[in-house]
């Protein structure tokens, strides 16, 4: 079983081919404004939250396709 810290790794590789000009501070910085919606928020989120925004921008893109 995939805990989450191992899923977000996995989106963060799927993110970091999308954005290859990306540092990987600017990627992480990137996805955690995505999850707190606020400027330096790296340290306050959790492993789920940046999971849960990483995937969500990726379905937004069509990067991520959704299986029930």
């Amino acid at each position: 079983m995939n805990t989450p810290r191992q899923e977000l790794l996995e989106v963060l590789g799927q993110l970091s081919l999308m954005y290859p000009d990306l540092r990987l501070g600017q990627l992480l910085i990137t996805v955690s404004n995505w999850a707190k919606h606020q400027p330096d928020s790296l340290w306050d989120a959790t492993d789920e939250e940046l999971l849960a925004a990483a995937s969500a921008h990726l379905e937004r893109t069509g990067a991520l396709e959704v299986t029930a």
